[in-house]
């Protein structure tokens, strides 16, 4: 799916996923009770404009309460819903996909990969998957997908107050606070924190 795409749907202007080159099925549109979520939304899809919702606004949920709506929504009722969260908080989960997404002049890409290499589709259950699909390294930290952002610790430069700021930053660039980042749903700076244990990590800093 483009970007384009995704604003047309939050902008209420297609109600029907046939409108965007899928099945006729109803469109219901949710947004998370997050505001760090909307505020990343609202300058990356909407990177001109702004986010306005439209006279009819998606509903707005925890995100747990969400993703249980959306399947839900699709079991009973036969909508198929679009949200948005996240990824650190639904990668875990199988039963709702990740949208690939496509920007001006790019590819499609999917937030998700296999370890098998494999491509996520559809047509793959997650669910027998488990433990073998985790957040693209490549695809987030080269922010090639187009709802990738970066993470930064803001701390005040007084000298008046304890370094807390900084300290907790360098903590986070060792090799334990790569790991701890990752297993947190996080992208790590360094793959190998995605790919060995701190210890492991460790010998080889002091080999190299």
């Amino acid at each position: 799916m483009t970007l384009e795409q995704v604003r047309g749907l939050y902008n209420g202007e297609f109600v029907s996923w046939r409108d965007v080159g899928g099945v006729d099925l109803p469109v219901r549109l949710y947004v998370p009770q997050n505001l760090e979520a909307l505020a990343l939304f609202d300058r990356l899809v909407y990177p001109e404009t702004g986010y306005t919702p439209s006279d009819t606004p998606p509903t707005v949920l925890p995100t747990l309460e969400m993703l249980r709506t959306v399947i839900r929504d699709f079991e009973e009722e036969s909508v198929g819903a679009i949200a948005f969260a996240p990824l650190s908080q639904i990668s875990g989960q199988c039963s709702i996909y990740p949208l690939a997404l496509k920007a001006p002049g790019q590819v499609a890409v999917q937030p998700l990969a296999l370890t098998t290499g494999e491509p996520i589709t559809p047509a793959l259950d997650l669910c027998d998957r488990k433990g073998q699909y985790f957040p693209d390294l490549a695809a987030l930290q080269r922010q090639v997908y187009p709802l990738a952002y970066p993470i930064a610790v803001i701390y005040p430069l007084d000298n008046q107050v304890p370094p807390a700021g900084k300290k907790f930053a360098t903590l986070l660039l060792t090799d334990e606070g790569q790991q701890f980042l990752w297993r947190n749903g996080l992208v790590p700076l360094y793959p190998d924190a995605a790919r060995a244990t701190p210890r492991r990590i460790s010998e080889q800093n002091e080999a190299n």
